[in-house]
C-alpha cells in the first residue's frame, strides 16, 4: 500500500528494470499510462490486490509479459531524456533537439 509520497523513484525504476510492477493506482495523471495487466498491474484496494496476485500465480506467462511490455513503455515515454522532450514539447520549446 501506498505511504506518504504519490510518485516515487522505485515506482519507475522497477518497470526499467523489466520487472512485474504491482501498484496502487495513485490517481495521478501519467501522459503516456500504463495499461492495466498489459504493462502495469493495478489495483484500487486490498480485495482487488489480492485477486490479481492470485490470477497471476496462476498465470506466470502473463507476469513475464506484464514485465517485458511495462519496460518497453517505460525505454519509449518515461526516461528522463523522453520527459524532457515531452515536456518542452507541449510547452512549444525548441530546445532541446537531438544533436
Amino acid at each position: 500500500m501506498r505511504g506518504a509520497g504519490m510518485d516515487t523513484f522505485r515506482f519507475w525504476e522497477v518497470l526499467s528494470t523489466e520487472t512485474c510492477l504491482i501498484s496502487q493506482n495513485t490517481g495521478l495523471l501519467i501522459p503516456n499510462d500504463y495499461i492495466d495487466m498489459k504493462e502495469i498491474v493495478y489495483f484500487k484496494d486490498i480485495k482487488e490486490l489480492k485477486e490479481k496476485f492470485l490470477y497471476l500465480m496462476g498465470h506466470k506467462n502473463e507476469i513475464e509479459e506484464i514485465a517485458k511490455n511495462g519496460s518497453i513503455k517505460t525505454m519509449q515515454y518515461h526516461t528522463t531524456e523522453k520527459r524532457a522532450e515531452y515536456v518542452s514539447r507541449i510547452m512549444g520549446l525548441q530546445c532541446l533537439e537531438r544533436r
